[in-house]
């Protein structure tokens, strides 16, 4: 699941953001001025969505 929060809220509630990140492997759009700017993902879910083990 894609969260998409400002780019305050991010910075205020960052621990918060990584605990969720971490335990429900939730995903966030990091927005600043109505553009994206970063996504903060785990780092299992970023091996599996975009380095998976080879066979």
């Amino acid at each position: 699941m894609t969260n998409v929060i400002s780019a305050l809220t991010a910075r205020t509630q960052f621990g918060q953001v990584l605990s969720r990140v971490a335990r429900k492997n939730e995903r966030f759009v990091v927005d600043r001025r109505s553009q994206p700017q970063a996504i903060i993902m785990s780092i299992n879910d970023y091996i599996d969505t975009f380095a998976p083990t080879p066979e």
